[in-house]
């Protein structure tokens, strides 16, 4: 799946967007499992829980890989257990 987004700025200003919609904010919690980088490869798997906006609460696991080419990361690799987060949203009628 490809989404552009390009510069600092934009690709902030579209996550905060999207988890304002969905999260409440103040209820986020993240815990960091692993970290580790190879050459221009690096990759962090973490779990994240809180409550939906719309009430609820979630809980999943995340892994991100990027890659970075002259100090500016160029490609970006995400995975979550979908069907587990759709059944959370529906459940909290997101």
């Amino acid at each position: 799946m490809n989404s552009l987004s390009h510069g600092r700025e934009e690709v902030r200003g579209n996550l905060e967007r999207v988890f304002s919609l969905l999260y409440d904010r103040d209820s986020v919690r993240t815990t960091v499992h692993h970290q580790i980088s190879q050459g221009p490869i690096g990759a962090v798997r973490w779990s994240m829980t809180g409550s939906f906006a719309t009430g609820g609460t979630f809980a999943n696991e995340y892994s991100l890989w990027v890659e970075v080419q002259d100090g500016l990361v160029v490609r970006v690799w995400e995975y979550t257990d979908v069907a587990h987060s759709t059944g959370q949203m529906r459940a909290a009628q997101c």
